[in-house]
């Protein structure tokens, strides 16, 4: 693959689907993976079936793995507050229930 020089894109947290460090061997060929809920996302990005990959060089490796772990608890913690809040099968509300009679 042929560099096309730097590139700048922006991608929000709802758009990426998960974010993964990969370390390579010897600290060498370390990259971060990002996958979006959709392709339309990665529009004019070149990506490989939908995963976009990103070169980390051996000094930057430290700061990458850090900057995947706040984007994922980031990605987790709005994830967690956008779940609907769960509703006791077992409250109060029978006390109010009233018998049937027998016929």
């Amino acid at each position: 693959m042929i560099s096309e020089g730097i590139k700048e894109a922006r991608l929000s947290t709802a758009d990426i689907l998960d974010i993964s460090f990969k370390k390579g061997f010897l600290s060498r060929n370390a990259k971060i993976e990002v996958r979006t809920r959709s392709l339309h996302a990665l529009n004019g990005i070149p990506n490989n079936e939908g995963v976009l990959s990103l070169k980390v060089q051996a000094r930057d490796i430290e700061k990458a793995r850090d900057a995947v772990a706040k984007i994922q608890l980031e990605m987790n913690t709005s994830a967690a507050e956008a779940l609907p809040t769960h509703t006791s099968l077992f409250d109060n509300s029978e006390d109010e229930t009233q018998k049937l009679e027998d016929r």
